[in-house]
């Protein structure tokens, strides 16, 4: 399981504008996150990654990071071309990054990085979950030995 801790800036931190838990944790369950906690009244969020069920292929599912946050247009307009094209794939976007799921596969889709890129006008690079979860253990292996040295 993939946890992800958000911690959000000037929550809480005095003043008259106060923000409860309950509505932030609503949010982030909106979004289609699982298991969200929130810490004290800090705005520090936990949530899992996402959501698939269990079945569901680790091997099939991509993430796209992009170079920047698309606007509220592109994302629309990308989200329309996906839907009127009635595809499999699942697409679900999170500020710079896009998740992709593939049930059927990536080889024959209609829905590459080249056409995302070209709907939002932000290029970006993909990665397999599994690739991804390899380079966060290889960090945490490099970050181990680094402290091993010291």
């Amino acid at each position: 399981m993939t946890i992800y801790v958000s911690m959000l800036r000037a929550v809480n931190v005095g003043g008259s504008s106060r923000l409860k838990m309950d509505a932030l944790r609503a949010v982030y369950e909106s979004l289609g996150l699982a298991d969200v906690r929130t810490l004290l009244q800090s705005g520090s969020i936990v949530e899992r990654g996402p959501v698939l069920s269990p079945r569901a292929d680790s091997n099939k599912l991509l993430v796209m990071f992009l170079a920047s946050v698309p606007d509220a247009a592109a994302q629309a307009a990308l989200v329309k071309w996906h839907k009127s094209k009635e595809m499999k794939e699942m697409l679900e976007m999170r500020g710079p990054e896009i998740y992709l799921y593939y049930p059927d596969g990536i080889g024959r889709s209609k829905l590459t990085s080249a056409v995302i890129e070209g709907k939002l006008d932000i290029p970006g690079t993909a990665r397999n979950w599994n690739t991804l979860t390899k380079l966060v253990e290889n960090g945490r292996a490099l970050e181990h030995a680094d402290r091993a040295r010291r």
